[in-house]
């Protein structure tokens, strides 16, 4: 084989290793289609909040959770009114983007401190496209429902001390005295009889005996 044919074959044969190489090392890129025309909007939930009648002096907290269906800037959440009674926390203007998969969050508390007979407040919430101007700013609202009832008084108990009583003193019975004995024998006296059943004296106590007296015997 002629020279000059080696050489070209050679030739052909370093183009095939090289495209052979740069096929198997050059990875096809997916086509990628993005559709910049979807409108943003957002997902709220709870869409609002009725935190209903709420003693005062007590605290009352509800959580918001907001997403997207596509990447989008929370630039400000704020209430409509500042009153006292509310206050809010949120991670959506810090976190840079929310999308469907990174929600934001805003915690709101509500404490009364004085009489709400239907109080209304909003949240505005508003955001724009990641990939899009500030100047295509959004709002939402959040409506916000609330009041407050006042703490029943209780009538002040008066209780009154109880009268002092004194000690009854109990009374002890009085001692038996015995009565001496001054009359005559017979009146408190038992018949003494003898063995044939004659009486033959008198049976009286003195001095806590029995004593027999005869008829003979005078005192």
């Amino acid at each position: 084989m002629p020279r000059h044919t080696q050489w070209m074959l050679a030739g052909i044969a370093v183009v095939l290793c090289v495209m052979l190489i740069l096929a198997l090392t050059t990875k096809k890129k997916p086509k990628t289609t993005v559709n910049d025309n979807i409108p943003v909007s957002l997902s709220i939930i709870p869409g609002s909040v009725d935190f209903g009648i709420v003693e005062i002096g007590i605290t009352k907290d509800a959580k918001i959770l907001i997403s997207a269906n596509k990447a989008v800037i929370i630039s400000n959440v704020s209430f409509a009114t500042s009153i006292p009674e509310l206050s809010l926390t949120q991670t959506c203007t810090t976190m840079g983007t929310i999308s469907s998969d990174f929600p934001c969050e805003i915690n709101i508390t509500f404490k009364p401190i004085s009489t709400i007979k239907d109080g209304k407040n909003v949240i505005n919430v508003k955001y724009y496209d990641a990939n899009g101007a500030k100047d295509m700013e959004k709002l939402e609202p959040i409506n916000l429902t609330f009041a407050t009832e006042e703490v029943p008084v209780l009538p002040e108990v008066i209780v009154e001390p109880e009268p002092y009583l004194e000690p009854v003193k109990e009374e002890l019975p009085s001692p038996i005295i015995e009565k001496k004995i001054t009359e005559p024998c017979y009146e408190f006296a038992f018949a003494g009889y003898n063995n044939s059943g004659k009486q033959i004296g008198w049976i009286r106590p003195t001095g806590g005996h029995y004593m027999f007296h005869p008829f003979e015997d005078k005192t």
